[in-house]
């Protein structure tokens, strides 16, 4: 588990790394309006990838690493790669109508529709690696996409200079090939295909759904800070929250491990895995906490003096992330150990929490009050998971 925790983190750390040199390229190449109108156009088609994903991906890890021979699976991956190619055309007729009525740069974006549906499909069956254990190929898989969209930018700009095209077509052609290529690997792994109804498989999944779809109403934070405090105290709050979600690749890097970890062992916790657990918990409270220490000296010297009023803010949530992480973690376990249902509730409980508790915190004490309030939603998360975690396997028979 912990090899597995060091690729994935490690090759989601470079990965990021990667697309920041990306972005920087890009933005470098195109004005500041065309910049903004592209990073929103891909920011919007996340959600529909996560809102459209009915939380197969996470059911898939789920049931393969219980049960390799589960037919179910292989009908699942066929459902999500369907879900991708409706995703792909309706991005296709979105952007096209955008092209021919707004602007005609959102025609250059047209091959991101391919980047929409194959994006989601090519880690969709990385969860099967990843529920095998494998997780060297989902890295690769992760990393080839990432550096062969870097390559083909590069190329594309520099025997065209039309930096839009560019962009698009590098994110689309590498993550269908990585779609193509991953489909090619792992489809002989799986079992005969055993059929079942969507509203079977749906009814299956809905939790997992709500779950990540719960999670996904955080992201409103910043517009609540900026209509319930002002645009400067929303500049510091995201500041304090978005720069740090690299800080987050950690303990999603191990939930993604302990999930697959666990439910092989039919949801049944050894004293080693336990430990391994602890451990990782702990060392990553030490590191939040070692860089809310540094974040006074830190702050000033990269962003400048101007951010001064966004240290506090940055320093209460590093504090919180270790509610965040230890929330991210047990929720993967409570999964694996299936009570996905518990899961989604505690997650919609939080995020339901979270909004009225940004608002008053940003109305009280701006950006950090917001922050207070993301951290707060949490620690609420985390206590409702230790709760349930520990009225579940109270008389230790999980454990051994």
């Amino acid at each position: 588990m912990l090899g597995s925790f060091s690729w994935l983190a490690g090759g989601r750390i470079l990965s990021a790394l990667i697309q920041m040199l990306s972005l920087g390229l890009f933005a470098n190449w195109v004005s500041p309006s065309t910049f903004g109108i592209v990073a929103s156009v891909t920011a919007i088609a996340v959600i529909p990838q996560n809102l459209f994903d009915f939380g197969i991906s996470t059911y898939i890890v789920r049931h393969r690493a219980a049960d390799p021979n589960d037919g179910t699976v292989t009908f699942a991956l066929r459902i999500s790669g369907r879900i991708s190619i409706l995703l792909g055309v309706a991005f296709i007729v979105t952007l096209g109508v955008l092209g021919l009525w707004i602007d005609p740069l959102y025609a250059w974006l047209l091959p991101l529709a391919l980047w929409v549906g194959a994006e989601r499909n090519a880690e969709v069956w990385m969860g099967i690696a990843l529920a095998d254990g494998d997780a060297k190929l989902s890295v690769a898989s992760l990393l080839g996409r990432r550096i062969g969209s870097l390559m083909l930018l590069v190329t594309i700009q520099y025997f065209t200079s039309l930096p839009e095209l560019a962009y698009s077509v590098s994110l689309g052609m590498t993550s269908l090939v990585a779609a193509a290529v991953g489909r090619h690997i792992l489809r002989p792994r799986l079992p005969r295909r055993r059929r079942m109804t969507l509203r079977s498989l749906i009814a299956t999944t809905w939790p997992y759904w709500l779950h990540s779809t719960a999670t996904q109403v955080r992201n409103v934070d910043t517009a609540l800070v900026a209509v319930f405090a002002s645009p400067a105290q929303a500049g510091f709050y995201a500041v304090a929250s978005r720069l740090t979600n690299p800080l987050r690749i950690l303990p999603s890097s191990l939930a993604a491990v302990v999930l697959p970890a666990v439910a092989r062992t039919q949801g049944v916790v050894n004293k080693r895995t336990a430990v391994v657990i602890a451990y990782m918990i702990g060392s990553m409270a030490a590191f939040y906490c070692l860089i809310a220490v540094l974040v006074p000296w830190v702050v000033p010297l990269v962003l400048g003096d101007v951010y001064s009023s966004a240290v506090t803010p940055i320093q209460i949530v590093c504090f919180g992330l270790v509610f965040g992480a230890s929330a991210s973690i047990l929720a993967s376990l409570l999964q694996a150990k299936g009570f996905a249902k518990a899961v989604s509730f505690s997650s919609l409980a939080a995020s339901l929490f979270c909004v009225p508790a940004i608002t008053l915190g940003s109305v009280y004490w701006g950006a950090a009050g917001a922050a207070i309030g993301l951290v707060s939603s949490f620690a609420v998360q985390t206590l409702a998971l230790v709760f349930h975690l520990w009225k579940v396997t109270r008389g230790g028979s999980d454990f051994k």
